[in-house]
């Protein structure tokens, strides 16, 4: 899955970025980036194979251990925000009714204490 600038025009952070003027230096540090770590992961296999085999199959594991713990804590995240957006819409209404009619209540009971 590529995931690269053209993704970030389309959420609020790109059009911040597109309107201030700061997209085309960020596109550039990207390309940048990209270019010397592509350079950079070449250079490694090319001149030590048995060495960048040994890292991959050392850590293969633990990076597929990452994207799984990702996984699991994002669906976790997505119920528990889904819950709470739902207990926030079914309850909300009935407090603010409780709190208009604390506050007419407070109002009439201003009203019937005679003045000092």
């Amino acid at each position: 899955m590529y995931i690269g600038i053209l993704y970030i025009v389309a959420s609020q952070v790109g059009k911040f970025l597109k309107t201030s003027g700061i997209l085309k230096h960020v596109e550039k540090a990207w390309t940048t980036l990209k270019f010397y770590w592509s350079a950079g992961h070449k250079a490694v296999k090319d001149s030590s194979p048995e060495y960048y085999k040994a890292v991959v199959d050392l850590c293969a594991p633990y990076i597929k251990l990452a994207g799984d713990i990702y996984l699991v804590v994002r669906n976790v995240s997505i119920k528990l925000y889904n819950n709470v957006a739902a207990y926030v819409e079914r309850n909300v209404p009935i407090i603010i009714d409780t709190v208009s009619i604390m506050k007419i209540l407070k109002i009439f009971s201003y009203r019937e204490q005679p003045f000092a």
